[in-house]
């Protein structure tokens, strides 16, 4: 399980731009949602400096998830302990 920081959001924010260029038009709906939700994820952990914070990062690994699982990213390190 991964520690998420800023600059991994950065690049994934850049992988997720450059999905969009080439995207299908059927996607367009669930990418604009995504994009909202990204900002205001990003946004929120900048302006609280909650980037540590256990509950944080376990929507940031969320995030990344998704993101990844529809850009065609390996997200496998960004899974939740099974303990938890």
């Amino acid at each position: 399980m991964k520690t998420v920081t800023r600059e991994d959001t950065i690049e994934l924010r850049k992988n997720f731009d450059k999905y969009t260029e080439t995207a299908e038009q059927h996607e367009f709906t669930l990418l604009f949602t995504i994009d909202r939700m990204m900002t205001r994820t990003i946004h929120e952990c900048d302006k609280n400096k909650s980037w540590s914070d256990p509950k944080m990062q376990k929507e940031l690994r969320a995030m990344f998830r998704v993101v990844s699982d529809i850009i065609g990213l390996d997200a496998s390190e960004y899974k939740e302990n099974e303990t938890e």
